[in-house]
Protein backbone atom coordinates (compact mmCIF):
# COMPACT_ATOMS: atom_id res chain seq x y z
CA UNK A 1 0.00 0.00 0.00
CA UNK A 2 1.63 3.39 -0.93
CA UNK A 3 0.66 6.22 1.08
CA UNK A 4 1.40 9.95 -0.42
CA UNK A 5 1.87 13.08 1.60
CA UNK A 6 2.63 16.41 0.88
CA UNK A 7 3.69 19.31 3.67
CA UNK A 8 3.16 22.82 1.71
CA UNK A 9 5.18 26.77 2.49
CA UNK A 10 7.40 24.67 5.28
CA UNK A 11 9.85 27.14 6.29
CA UNK A 12 13.66 26.55 5.40
CA UNK A 13 15.38 24.56 8.12
CA UNK A 14 16.09 20.74 8.75
CA UNK A 15 13.24 18.20 9.50
CA UNK A 16 12.53 15.15 10.97
CA UNK A 17 10.07 12.80 9.46
CA UNK A 18 8.53 9.78 11.71
CA UNK A 19 6.18 7.45 10.93
CA UNK A 20 4.47 5.39 12.62
CA UNK A 21 2.28 2.44 11.51
CA UNK A 22 0.45 -0.29 13.62
CA UNK A 23 2.64 -3.69 12.53
CA UNK A 24 5.70 -2.15 11.38
CA UNK A 25 8.84 -0.56 12.69
CA UNK A 26 8.80 2.83 13.22
CA UNK A 27 10.17 4.83 10.93
CA UNK A 28 12.52 8.03 11.17
CA UNK A 29 13.79 9.58 8.84
CA UNK A 30 16.66 12.64 10.08
CA UNK A 31 18.25 15.79 8.38
CA UNK A 32 15.77 16.60 5.67
CA UNK A 33 17.08 20.04 4.55
CA UNK A 34 14.99 22.46 2.81
CA UNK A 35 15.18 26.04 1.26
CA UNK A 36 13.60 28.63 0.92
CA UNK A 37 10.76 27.81 -1.65
CA UNK A 38 12.21 24.34 -2.12
CA UNK A 39 10.40 21.85 -3.86
CA UNK A 40 11.80 18.39 -2.09
CA UNK A 41 10.59 14.98 -3.71
CA UNK A 42 11.86 11.86 -1.82
CA UNK A 43 11.98 8.28 -2.66
CA UNK A 44 9.72 6.07 -0.57
CA UNK A 45 10.69 5.32 2.70
CA UNK A 46 10.66 1.51 3.64
CA UNK A 47 8.80 0.14 6.62
CA UNK A 48 9.68 -3.47 7.85
CA UNK A 49 6.94 -5.79 9.16
CA UNK A 50 7.55 -5.96 13.05
CA UNK A 51 9.83 -8.84 14.34
CA UNK A 52 8.06 -11.54 15.74
CA UNK A 53 11.24 -13.27 17.19
CA UNK A 54 12.80 -10.36 18.31
CA UNK A 55 16.15 -11.63 16.51
CA UNK A 56 18.30 -9.67 14.37
CA UNK A 57 19.77 -6.50 13.93
CA UNK A 58 17.51 -3.02 14.38
CA UNK A 59 17.84 -0.39 11.89
CA UNK A 60 17.43 2.97 14.13
CA UNK A 61 16.45 5.12 11.43
CA UNK A 62 17.34 6.35 7.66
CA UNK A 63 18.95 9.25 6.40
CA UNK A 64 18.38 10.61 2.95
CA UNK A 65 20.79 10.92 0.44
CA UNK A 66 21.15 13.42 -2.21
CA UNK A 67 17.94 13.35 -4.51
CA UNK A 68 18.51 10.37 -7.29
CA UNK A 69 21.27 8.40 -5.56
CA UNK A 70 21.36 5.14 -7.30
CA UNK A 71 22.95 3.42 -4.41
CA UNK A 72 22.21 2.80 -0.57
CA UNK A 73 24.34 3.10 2.78
CA UNK A 74 24.82 1.44 5.62
CA UNK A 75 26.58 2.32 9.33
CA UNK A 76 25.92 1.25 12.71
CA UNK A 77 28.41 0.54 15.84
CA UNK A 78 29.73 -1.74 17.82
CA UNK A 79 29.89 -2.16 21.93
CA UNK A 80 32.22 -1.73 23.83
CA UNK A 81 32.75 1.44 21.26
CA UNK A 82 35.99 0.96 20.16
CA UNK A 83 38.52 1.57 17.47
CA UNK A 84 39.94 -0.77 14.75
CA UNK A 85 36.87 -3.73 15.11
CA UNK A 86 36.75 -5.80 11.48
CA UNK A 87 33.84 -4.95 10.13
CA UNK A 88 33.02 -7.61 7.09
CA UNK A 89 29.86 -6.81 4.67
CA UNK A 90 28.56 -10.31 3.44
CA UNK A 91 27.36 -9.91 -0.08
CA UNK A 92 25.01 -12.26 -2.16
CA UNK A 93 27.83 -14.91 -2.53
CA UNK A 94 27.68 -15.34 1.05
CA UNK A 95 31.81 -14.16 1.37
CA UNK A 96 32.87 -10.91 2.52
CA UNK A 97 32.43 -8.77 -0.11
CA UNK A 98 33.99 -5.48 1.42
CA UNK A 99 35.55 -4.88 5.03
CA UNK A 100 36.25 -1.78 6.91
CA UNK A 101 37.06 -0.98 10.89
CA UNK A 102 35.59 1.28 13.22
CA UNK A 103 35.99 4.37 14.18
CA UNK A 104 37.60 6.15 17.12
CA UNK A 105 34.13 5.94 18.60
CA UNK A 106 33.10 2.45 17.19
CA UNK A 107 31.37 3.27 14.65
CA UNK A 108 31.60 1.87 10.85
CA UNK A 109 30.07 2.80 7.18
CA UNK A 110 29.63 1.46 3.88
CA UNK A 111 28.67 3.52 0.84
CA UNK A 112 27.98 2.61 -2.87
CA UNK A 113 25.89 -0.45 -1.95
CA UNK A 114 23.32 -1.51 -4.12
CA UNK A 115 19.62 -2.11 -2.61
CA UNK A 116 19.15 -5.91 -0.97
CA UNK A 117 19.80 -7.79 2.05
CA UNK A 118 23.37 -8.06 3.19
CA UNK A 119 25.04 -9.59 6.42
CA UNK A 120 27.72 -8.44 8.77
CA UNK A 121 30.39 -10.13 11.21
CA UNK A 122 32.91 -8.63 13.46
CA UNK A 123 36.63 -9.52 14.75
CA UNK A 124 38.08 -8.02 17.44
CA UNK A 125 41.14 -9.46 19.34
CA UNK A 126 39.65 -10.23 22.71
CA UNK A 127 36.36 -10.89 22.16
CA UNK A 128 34.43 -13.03 20.58
CA UNK A 129 33.90 -12.90 16.74
CA UNK A 130 29.73 -11.61 16.00
CA UNK A 131 28.59 -14.01 12.73
CA UNK A 132 26.13 -13.18 10.09
CA UNK A 133 23.61 -15.54 9.90
CA UNK A 134 21.98 -14.97 7.20
CA UNK A 135 20.54 -11.65 5.23
CA UNK A 136 19.58 -9.24 7.78
CA UNK A 137 20.71 -6.06 6.98
CA UNK A 138 18.24 -3.87 4.42
CA UNK A 139 19.79 -1.32 2.47
CA UNK A 140 17.37 0.83 0.14
CA UNK A 141 19.07 3.51 -2.70
CA UNK A 142 18.57 6.67 -2.34
CA UNK A 143 19.05 6.00 1.95
CA UNK A 144 21.51 5.67 4.73
CA UNK A 145 20.33 2.15 7.05
CA UNK A 146 21.85 2.97 10.54
CA UNK A 147 21.47 0.42 12.66
CA UNK A 148 21.38 -0.15 16.91
CA UNK A 149 24.33 -1.20 18.00
CA UNK A 150 25.93 -4.48 18.49
CA UNK A 151 27.34 -5.75 21.29
CA UNK A 152 30.70 -7.79 21.45
CA UNK A 153 31.03 -10.52 23.88
CA UNK A 154 34.83 -10.51 25.73
CA UNK A 155 36.39 -13.90 25.66
CA UNK A 156 36.56 -15.64 29.45
CA UNK A 157 39.71 -15.66 30.65
CA UNK A 158 41.32 -14.66 27.18
CA UNK A 159 40.66 -17.88 25.78
CA UNK A 160 38.18 -17.15 22.27
CA UNK A 161 38.28 -20.53 21.54
CA UNK A 162 34.39 -21.01 20.06
CA UNK A 163 33.66 -24.04 21.83
CA UNK A 164 34.46 -22.87 24.78
CA UNK A 165 31.68 -19.69 24.75
CA UNK A 166 29.59 -19.73 26.71
CA UNK A 167 26.18 -20.86 26.03
CA UNK A 168 23.27 -17.43 25.41
CA UNK A 169 20.29 -17.92 27.28
CA UNK A 170 17.18 -18.28 24.72
CA UNK A 171 15.78 -14.64 24.38
CA UNK A 172 11.81 -14.01 25.23
CA UNK A 173 10.37 -11.25 23.70
CA UNK A 174 7.57 -9.06 25.43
Amino acid sequence: MTKVYKFSELPAGEYTLTFRVLGFQVRTVKSIVLSDGEHKPMPDVPLEVVSVDCHGPIRRDIHLLPLGAAFGQLSGSVLPLAPGVEVFLICRTFRACRTTKTDSNGHFFFDMLSAGAYGLSFHRDGFYDQNATGYEYYVNAGWESVYAPVTLEQCANGNCDPKLRPQRPIAICE
